[in-house]
């Protein structure tokens, strides 16, 4: 986007008018019901997407306006008259589908004039498609849309069987774009690879996500991420769960399930049989057996945690031929387990521990006395005795090796928060929604919102100033935002803030007392 200035800003007059595509599809007329999701249309665009660093044609003459209806009109009627005859006219509304409607300019002497409300989208209206998309870059579907509908006062949105197709239509858009994306990640994390001396493969990080824990989710999300992009390069989703099959299950046997199944096939939302626990799995194992399909390259190291069976699942699909892939742990969770161990010691050890003193080398350093310093035994012979089996365990070389490289998983934790960000954990939606919160958050992720002007474009949604200057704005306050929190003077204060509420949380427990927790009230 390069130069582009932005546009609706003071100074700004030119306008980038919305191309249209030349001829139309050789297909029947589609109704007033089928219109309002044209998913071949779609599909047809998302063929032809072959790089997402392209600029938009942005209409600065766009943008929609909450008005009321009634009042606007009616007095526009008492000032104007009907330019063939001089008579009086009135404003009526006429055709209604969803938010979409047309404006009737009635004259008692001549033919009715109709306006559309908003433009069509091969005979569909684009309001209807653009708020449905907008609600889910919110994470919002089909009932928080009636509810934002009912109290703005605004006409019903459109019914549930048409909003499912759109749902389907605006998913086309969004993997189409997701793809785009990730290859253009994947590439990138080769080049950069290639750079450092690496070329047998490359490094990625995986890390799976669940709607629900304790291993009972019908829904799981896995990541890849490249090391040195720090990009999205692969992403599955998995389901457990097909709204349609458990409304056929009690039809199984029948000659009828028997030609629904053959159909259904293809269009089945369950792709994940087993527990919950192993989608992750699963997920990697999938995704690293076509990496050389999808992006000509080998996944040589994998930095996953220690919490799940993954990189064994990876070592025995073997993925590669005459290859192996090699293990990197996530410092953060090495660190976490060696905090764990040493709690769940100290908890089941009666007597362990206490609080040591302030540190006597600082004492004899401050008041420079180090010549006479003698070390004190740095703690007891019961703690030392009760910690080495952990510190033996968890210091073994292989492990210190995984850990060369500082690698984590921070990358991927932050991703899947983008996810349930767009599909929000406690709302129900199947895999089709999480799929498309899956590629929303793909596209934020690698390339900010930028990307999801491609999906809008995609779908043929007009882009004007606002959600063009919106994007773009954002996107260079993440920018902004990113290199000052990684500023020293930021980490300091940060780390501060962190010690500083510690230390209240202290005080106020010491003052009132344990006021929370299992059992106190017995």
């Amino acid at each position: 986007m390069g130069d582009r200035v932005y546009l609706g800003k003071k100074g700004t007059k030119t306008a980038y008018p919305t191309r249209r595509r030349s001829g139309g599809m050789k297909r029947r007329p589609l109704n007033q019901y089928e219109c309002e999701s044209d998913e071949q249309g779609v599909s047809a665009s998302a063929k032809k997407l072959k790089d997402c660093n392209e600029e938009f044609d942005v209409n600065s003459q766009f943008s929609y306006r909450i008005i009321n209806f009634c009042a606007v009109f009616s007095v526009i009627a008492q000032h104007v008259k009907c330019k063939t005859c001089g008579s009086k006219i009135e404003f009526r509304e006429r055709s209604p589908r969803g938010l979409g409607f047309k404006i009737v300019i009635a004259c008692p002497k001549c033919p009715d004039v109709d306006i559309p409300s908003s433009k069509f989208i091969r005979n569909a209206y684009e309001i209807n498609r653009r708020i449905v998309l907008a609600m889910r870059l919110i994470g919002i579907g089909l009932q928080g849309i009636k509810k934002f509908c009912a109290f703005m006062d605004l006409p019903q949105p459109i019914f549930h069987s048409f909003y499912d197709k759109l749902v389907k239509t605006i998913a086309i858009a969004t993997k189409a774009v997701r793809d785009a994306s990730m290859k253009k990640a994947a590439q990138e994390e080769k080049e950069g690879s290639h750079k450092i001396g690496k070329t047998d493969g490359i490094t990625v990080s995986g890390d799976g996500s669940w709607r629900k824990r304790g291993f009972s989710s019908l829904f799981g999300v896995t990541s890849l991420i490249g090391w040195l992009s720090g990009k999205i390069i692969d992403v599955e989703v998995k389901s457990k769960y097909c709204k349609s099959c458990e409304h056929w299950k009690s039809k199984n046997g029948t000659t009828e399930f028997e030609e629904w199944q053959i159909s259904h096939a293809d269009e089945c939302q369950a792709n994940h049989e087993g527990s919950s626990g192993k989608m992750e799995v699963n997920a990697v194992v999938e995704m690293f057996q076509r990496s050389e399909d999808l992006y000509g390259v080998k996944y040589s190291n994998y930095i996953g945690d220690g919490d799940s069976k993954t990189f064994k699942g990876i070592v025995d699909s073997k993925p590669y031929e005459n290859f192996d892939v090699h293990k990197k742990e996530c410092i953060d969770h090495v660190q976490k387990r060696m905090g764990t161990r040493l709690r769940n010691l100290k908890k089941g050890t009666k007597g362990l521990g206490g609080r040591e003193n302030w540190c006597s080398w600082k004492k004899a350093k401050a008041e420079n006395a180090l010549d006479a310093y003698h070390h004190n035994q740095p703690m007891s012979e019961e703690v030392y005795q009760a910690i080495k089996p952990i510190y033996v365990e968890l210091s073994r070389d292989d492990l210190l090796e995984r850990c060369l490289g500082a690698c984590t998983q921070n990358n991927n934790e932050s991703f899947n928060a983008t996810v349930w960000s767009l599909a929000p954990k406690s709302s129900s939606s199947g895999k089709t929604v999480l799929d498309i919160a899956t590629d929303i958050a793909v596209c934020t992720f690698n390339g900010g919102l930028t990307n999801v002007l491609q999906i809008f474009k995609m779908l043929e949604v007009e882009i004007g100033a606002q959600l063009y200057n919106f994007c773009t704005e954002a996107d260079a306050k993440r920018i902004t935002h990113a290199e000052a929190s990684l500023s020293d003077a930021a980490k300091s204060a940060r780390a501060l803030q962190k010690s500083t509420r510690k230390d209240e949380e202290d005080k106020n427990l010491a003052i009132e007392g344990q006021m929370y927790g299992a059992g106190i009230a017995d």
